[in-house]
């Protein structure tokens, strides 16, 4: 119970601090060569091409996915090989 007690102010004077941030906190500008960026990037990604999301930024995209297949078919395999070895035993 004592430590109910000590923790509750302190949970108080946390959320008041969260609180008085968010109240009083000041909106900075966004860069507008940032903002241009984004922008762009957005249009980039909303175009229906066909090509599904997680491939449209390119060729590093296409790298990773491919990477990934391939390590989960090397996994798969490895996984395979051992349930092999230890059902022969």
């Amino acid at each position: 119970m004592n430590s109910a007690r000590k923790v509750l102010p302190l949970a108080r004077i946390c959320a008041r601090q969260l609180a008085q941030d968010a109240k009083h906190g000041e909106v900075k500008e966004v860069p507008s060569k940032y903002f241009a960026r984004l922008k762009e990037a957005q249009k980039r990604f909303q175009v229906d091409d066909g090509v599904p999301i997680f491939l449209k930024a390119g060729l590093r995209d296409r790298v990773l996915y491919r990477a990934t297949a391939a390590l989960t078919f090397v996994g798969m395999a490895m996984s395979a090989q051992v349930l092999y070895s230890l059902a022969i035993r």
